[in-house]
């Protein structure tokens, strides 16, 4: 588990700084993405937790499922938030030089 988390949150980071982007933006992506498919747009403070809790329940307990999935705009505009991201690091040509997170990973260009 641990490994299988440092990549997928190592690896996006690390791209983006080669895209000249802070890599704490790729935890801004997930918390927001995950925001919008748990608690999703129109949850209120009080709906938050309550939409949380079964989540923590998941984290505490191997057996407990989390929440059902929500079936509102939040939950499809968190997919497409997500999507974005990857689409983004995939496709978008790192610089061709160094940049403030360090000297350009393949050497100069």
């Amino acid at each position: 588990a641990v490994l299988f988390w440092s990549a997928n949150v190592g690896a996006p980071m690390a791209r983006l700084h080669d895209l000249g982007l802070p890599g704490s933006l790729h935890i801004l992506i997930v918390l927001a993405a995950f925001y919008l498919t748990t608690i999703g747009l129109e949850a209120n403070t009080i709906d938050a937790f309550k939409r949380l809790g079964p989540w923590l329940a998941a984290l505490i307990n191997d057996n407990a499922l989390g929440p059902a999935p929500l079936a509102d705009q939040g939950a499809r505009l968190g997919g497409l938030v997500a999507l974005a991201e990857l689409l983004v690091l995939c496709l978008l040509p790192g610089q061709r030089r160094s940049n403030r997170f360090g000297p350009h990973p393949r050497g100069a260009a």
